[in-house]
């Protein structure tokens, strides 16, 4: 098991992971809001960081590439169909760090930054409708009374 782990993709995992997690779990609600908009904000750079994680992915495995069970394998060959055209086989002829980079870190890219939307929404309306029970010490008289008004 730990031959298995001591791969790039393993480190390059754990590289990435580590900057999103690093997030504090005791947050009043405005600044949670305030976070989530923040992450946002990273994942969305850290797509463009692909490059750095893989650095920081070889300096902690010492691993230069990325290895596929499909790479180690020959291929079935399969029947095209005339609508398929070439670009049907495209995922499947690329290798090592592309296709590790489209594959996978931005697929999990994309899925989080979604995710991230999602969740933005639910923590904006939460906060809107219920900000008031946290933050109506520093609300002006008739803020709160508005404020009271929406629950």
């Amino acid at each position: 098991m730990a031959k298995q782990m001591d791969t790039k993709e393993v480190a390059f995992m754990c590289e990435l992971w580590n900057d999103i997690l690093l997030q504090s779990s005791s947050v009043d609600l405005s600044t949670a809001v305030s976070l989530m908009k923040s992450l946002d904000q990273f994942v969305t750079k850290c797509r463009e960081k692909f490059d750095s994680y893989d650095v920081k992915a070889y300096d902690r495995s010492g691993n230069k590439s990325y290895k596929f069970e499909s790479e180690s394998r020959r291929a079935p060959k399969r029947k095209k169909h005339f609508s398929e055209g070439k670009t049907v086989g495209v995922l499947q002829e690329m290798l090592g760090v592309n296709k590790f980079k489209v594959s996978t870190f931005y697929v999990i890219i994309d899925q989080l930054e979604n995710a991230l939307k999602q969740r933005n929404k639910s923590h904006l309306f939460v906060q809107q409708r219920f900000g008031v029970l946290t933050e109506f010490d520093s609300m002006s008289d008739e803020d709160v009374k508005i404020a009271i008004e929406r629950l």
